[in-house]
């Protein structure tokens, strides 16, 4: 008998010890508190409004958040607010065309707060892509589709450098073409327009104008092309394409050539800059590069794989950087290619270094190949590698490498890889200054390499010219005026007198 009363006097003390637990008492790991809820969120032009309810009392604060991605990626604002407050504004947010705004519950006690409430605010958006044909130098067409709601008011231009809005009444003739010009712009700045049907916005774009510079001419024709692309496959063989002192940025897509032509700055213009993927050489012909600038978005700047005959190329007066690995290119599938390269007076600064060589030919075949009067600085796995199967054409006319400037190449990999027996290379009259890695030249039986008269200064001065035949030469530090800002300009006299290195620095 006493033993059942024990055994019920210990289910009671159990049962009296778990309705003792409740969660006010103390943290329980699993528990969460109420969600916020009715999560709702409008714009009113640049703020967006937010209010919510809140069901339970165990909030102490809320964190409400605003991202451009729906992933919360990359939050634009965040604020803590207190427990009793059911709205919040974030002010100055531009005009987006989507956002997105998540709040939770932080608790007062409880370990765990409450899981994110989300809501997305994507304003309807009429406003039309602007074409080629609607963006001039100063001027603009903006077009829309009809809004789901409202009478369309009025269009407000932001200039997104200055900030300045100019607000733009519509007409009936703009209502009924669905359209409207936009004026007095300017040259090659970018500009956002927001459509509006009384406070409720209905739409957002950004544009950029022309840049009164950018012109893109065969043989002087007044037509214009609206890429270079588009000029090349216009043009016939000895043409001549002109182009405007502008920015021409085709991404990643390769500028293709198939035919002997010359692409040259217009005359008293700015130097253009033309940002691709690559220029690509696909048949014999005679190609001459004058005064752009061309900046990589891949590999390389100059791809001859896909080079079918031969293409000899001048390249004058021209600045190359941006690729990841270096200049120009034959792969090993590129046997069919022979390829000639003459340099003058040009700049090839801040290439990568991975995946490739500057000067890698690993397949084909070359005519002669001299560069004269040019500066290389910050690039370079093997400054050049020519594999074996690469015959060049006259072992009696050296590649020249001539009055040349060479700094901070070769970031970790040797200056030359001549794994040809065909090969002959000269460095005449050239200043090799402040080698990045101490990796020796390499040399197959049979290819050839002569230094005459020329400066070695700096880190590894000797790793320079491995297995090669030397005359000539000294160990002046140029005293650059500032390597940081590209500028070589020679300070030493002594160095400056013997006439070494890219001749524009010697001015």
């Amino acid at each position: 008998m006493n033993s059942n009363k024990y055994k019920l006097m210990w289910v009671l003390g159990l049962f009296c010890l778990f309705a003792s637990c409740k969660k006010a008492d103390g943290p329980d790991m699993n528990y969460y508190i109420d969600k916020p809820t009715a999560l709702k969120v409008t714009v009113d032009k640049t703020t967006i409004k937010t209010s919510w309810e809140y069901p339970g009392n165990e909030q102490s604060s809320f964190v409400v958040q605003v991202s451009s991605a729906e992933n919360f990626a990359t939050i634009l604002k965040t604020d803590t607010v207190s427990g009793d407050t059911r709205s919040l504004d974030f002010a100055d947010m531009g005009y987006f065309s989507a956002a997105y705004v998540r709040i939770r519950a932080l608790s007062k006690n409880i370990v765990l707060h409450s899981d994110f409430v989300t809501e997305a605010l994507k304003p309807e958006s009429i406003l039309k892509e602007l074409a080629k044909a609607d963006i001039a130098v100063t001027t603009a067409i903006l077009k829309w589709n009809a809004p789901s709601s409202g009478t369309l008011t009025n269009v407000i231009v932001i200039d997104n450098e200055s900030k300045a809005e100019t607000n733009i009444q519509l007409t009936s003739s703009n209502l009924t073409q669905q359209q409207v010009a936009l004026s007095n712009l300017v040259s090659a700045k970018s500009y956002t327009a927001v459509i509006f049907a009384g406070a409720e916005r209905k739409g957002v774009i950004t544009f950029t104008t022309r840049d009164v510079r950018m012109s893109i001419t065969i043989n002087g024709d007044p037509t214009l092309y609206d890429s270079i692309q588009e000029a090349i496959d216009a043009a016939n063989a000895g043409d001549v394409i002109t182009i405007g002192g502008a920015k021409y940025d085709y991404g990643s897509a390769a500028i293709k050539i198939d035919k002997s032509i010359t692409i040259r700055k217009m005359a008293g213009a700015d130097m253009p800059e033309i940002t691709s993927g690559n220029i690509d050489l696909l048949s014999t012909a005679n190609i001459t590069l004058q005064d752009i600038k061309f900046i990589g978005k891949s590999a390389y700047n100059i791809i001859a794989t896909n080079l079918v005959g031969v293409a000899n190329l001048v390249v004058e007066r021209c600045e190359f950087t941006g690729p990841t690995a270096g200049f120009i290119y034959t792969a090993a599938g590129g046997t069919g290619a022979t390829v000639g390269l003459i340099v003058r007076n040009s700049f090839f600064y801040r290439f990568g270094y991975t995946g490739g060589d500057f000067i890698d030919f690993r397949a084909g075949k070359l005519n002669k190949i001299s560069f004269t009067n040019s500066t290389f600085h910050d690039l370079a796995r093997d400054f050049m590698r020519i594999d074996n199967p690469v015959a060049y054409y006259d072992s009696n006319d050296p590649i020249l490498f001539e009055n040349c400037t060479f700094d901070r190449i070769c970031n970790s990999g040797r200056f030359y890889y001549l794994r040809s027996p065909s090969v002959v290379v000269h460095f005449k009259k050239s200043i090799f200054s402040n080698k990045k890695t101490n990796t020796a030249t390499g040399v197959q039986s049979g290819a050839k390499v002569l230094f005459t008269d020329n400066n070695f200064f700096g880190d590894f001065n000797t790793l320079w010219y491995g297995s090669a035949t030397v005359t000539g030469s000294s160990t002046l530090d140029p005293q650059y005026a500032a390597f940081e800002t590209l500028n070589f300009k020679i300070g030493n006299p002594a160095l400056k007198a013997l006439g070494y290195g890219d001749s524009r620095w010697l001015q």
